[in-house]
């Protein structure tokens, strides 16, 4: 009975043994598979930061910009604003690759979007849209602000930078902007915005160093925003659409007329 009573108790001890392995493997697999989970979605959102941003200078890319633009297109302006969009082209930029090297152009464009990263607001969205173009985009605005903000960023992206030694270049860079909605009261999008945006910056290109913007009132009853889109000038013409510009402009160039 003893040797019984013995052998029982081994194999109790041994269950036990075996019960407490089982819940020790059970535990490692689950801590496993969360550090593995936790690992995967880390890389996963590094793939996703990695996706959207422009590797030259860390801003959003153009897919991403977007992406954000259509977010911010959600959200209504406060009565009397809207959002604006601003297109940035750096003046003459191949002058730049060709006489100092591509290397210098780089730094050119780090040194922008660095410049751009200290103007913008929270909430502001800020991207590299495209070569030596980049966008700004801004909640809030009057049109007094909007030409306020051009000002800004006219003045603070230019100037004379050192890209070689004892070799400087002045640089300029030209704007565009425009709202959306586009009109008053109107369901206008960003990409709406992008391409009037578009054409105000040939109208600032037509002179270089400068900015020009865009701004629609009220749209007239029975015209349609395609047809403004189409015939700009003859909106500014009539008085539906405003044209600013840090020069004096009454008409938009003929470039701006066939741009987007």
């Amino acid at each position: 009975m003893r040797h019984k009573a013995q052998i029982q108790s081994l194999n109790e001890e041994r269950t036990r043994l075996l019960r407490k392995a089982g819940v020790a493997a059970m535990i490692l697999l689950v801590m496993a598979g969360v550090g593995f989970g936790l690992l995967q979605r880390r890389k996963n959102q590094q793939l996703r930061t990695v996706s959207a941003t422009d590797p030259l200078t860390g801003l959003r890319n153009r897919r991403a910009a977007g992406t954000a633009l259509q977010a911010m297109s959600t959200q209504r302006a406060t009565p009397g604003m809207r959002h604006v969009l601003f297109l940035i082209d750096i003046d003459h930029f191949k002058q730049v690759n060709d006489g100092f090297g591509h290397h210098a152009g780089d730094d050119v464009l780090v040194d922008i979007a660095d410049a751009l990263r200290t103007l913008c607001r929270p909430g502001d969205v800020i991207a590299r849209w495209g070569g030596e173009e980049f966008l700004m985009a801004c909640p809030d605005l009057t049109a007094a602000q909007a030409c306020t903000v051009a000002a800004r960023l006219h003045e603070r992206l230019g100037g004379a930078r050192e890209l070689a030694p004892g070799r400087a270049w002045d640089l300029t860079v030209s704007l565009g902007f425009a709202p959306f909605p586009f009109f008053e009261e109107g369901r206008e999008g960003w990409e709406y915005a992008i391409r009037l945006a578009d054409r105000a910056l040939y109208a600032a290109k037509d002179r270089r160093n400068a900015w020009a913007g865009l701004w629609g009132r009220i749209l007239p009853e029975g015209a349609s925003a395609a047809g403004v889109l189409e015939e700009p000038e003859s909106a500014v013409r009539s008085g539906n659409v405003d044209l600013m510009a840090s020069y004096a402009i009454e008409r938009l160039p003929k470039a701006a007329l066939r741009a987007a």
